[in-house]
């Protein structure tokens, strides 16, 4: 991890709530890349919203089916427990 992100995980860590502490400190919270690649991978899929204000002739479902596929997929990826085998 980067010097940069250490510091601002540490500066972070005061700000939770206890509330969400679960959260925070879970091996795939927020702390690891884990859910870094799943949140970026949606706000993508949030972005490519915005192409159905468009005309309709324009637009590219393709595209946000894609979008919102892989996010799926990544998701699932990214948030389930990896267990290895010997």
């Amino acid at each position: 991890m980067s010097k940069v992100y250490k510091t601002v995980v540490v500066f972070a860590d005061r700000l939770v709530p206890s509330k969400l502490r679960p959260l925070w400190e879970h091996e795939a919270g927020p702390k690891t890349i884990f859910f870094w690649a799943p949140a970026f991978k949606w706000a993508l899929v949030a972005v490519s919203v915005d192409e159905y204000r468009r005309p309709l002739d324009s637009v590219s479902p393709t595209q946000s089916a894609t979008l919102a596929a892989t996010g799926l997929i990544w998701t699932r990826y990214c948030l389930r427990k990896l267990k290895l085998t010997a």
